[in-house]
């Protein structure tokens, strides 16, 4: 009590003044919210939520600030470790020799490798969240959505041999689906490995 709301900050913030521009913030937005490191009164580091809004009094005077401030620290190491997770399964299917995608029971793509780009030739901008439709010829287009169907009505994986012209002559690929699966079971997306 009495002392300023900044012991609460790390010394590197201190030192850049990031809590004065908070209240900066606050005082011309009538709030502010934003996450960074906080001190418990231990010295101990901890990942805060904190919102601080501006107090003003009937005429529309700053009387003061009422702030809050959540430990977080526990979904910021959750999120921390699901980045991980996916930087090492981008890394694994980044040097795969094989083509991996994922699309949405929808049949938008929400995964594929750097493999599958080179084959088709495009970037991955131009593939997340597009159907095989938008993407590829229209026969190429609904086989592979009848495969796709076919794996999400069976809950079973599915594999085939797909021919395709390339420009060193014919292709023939081992294509394998199969029903990927969330927390509680269900058919949520498919994937694919050819």
């Amino acid at each position: 009590i009495g002392r300023h709301f900044s012991q609460f900050y790390a010394p590197e913030d201190r030192a850049r003044g990031t809590p004065e521009a908070a209240l900066a913030r606050a005082r011309g937005d009538g709030r502010f919210e934003g996450e960074g490191w906080r001190l418990r009164k231990d010295g101990s580091r901890f990942w805060a939520l904190a919102v601080i809004d501006a107090v003003r009094d009937d005429a529309g005077e700053l009387v003061g600030f009422a702030k809050t401030t959540r430990d977080i620290s526990e979904r910021r190491a959750m999120e921390e470790r699901l980045r991980e997770s996916e930087e090492r399964l981008r890394a694994f299917t980044s040097h795969s020799p094989a083509l991996m995608c994922m699309k949405d029971r929808d049949g938008r793509y929400r995964f594929v490798n750097d493999r599958f780009l080179e084959r088709y030739s495009l970037r991955l901008d131009q593939v997340l969240g597009r159907t095989d439709a938008e993407l590829f010829p229209r026969r190429q287009a609904l086989a592979a959505a009848a495969h796709d169907a076919a794996v999400l009505a069976r809950g079973e994986p599915l594999q085939y041999e797909e021919r395709a012209a390339a420009s060193e002559g014919q292709r023939v690929s081992l294509v394998s689906k199969f029903p990927v699966f969330d927390g509680a079971g269900a058919v949520v997306a498919v994937g694919m490995v050819a």
